[in-house]
């Protein structure tokens, strides 16, 4: 069953494994280069460890597949 619910501690690492791929395949030649080596995985992690607040996941099966781009409210 999908799951829409608040993001989690224990789901840091599966969202941002979402997160860091879409910007590494989307914004490849559409971004500055320099700017995007400087998006790794763990500044991702550390974003989210700073602002949690307002973020959901969709989890299926214990596993996250995806987050909204932007805070529902």
């Amino acid at each position: 069953m999908l799951v829409i619910r608040d993001m989690e501690k224990k789901d840091y690492e599966q969202k941002n494994c979402i997160h860091y791929q879409s910007w590494v395949e989307t914004y490849v030649g559409l971004m500055n280069q320099e700017y995007l080596d400087k998006h790794t995985l763990d500044r991702c992690i550390q974003f989210d460890k700073k602002h949690p607040e307002n973020t959901i996941v969709a989890e299926y099966n214990h596993e996250i597949l995806g987050y909204p781009p932007y805070s529902i409210d």
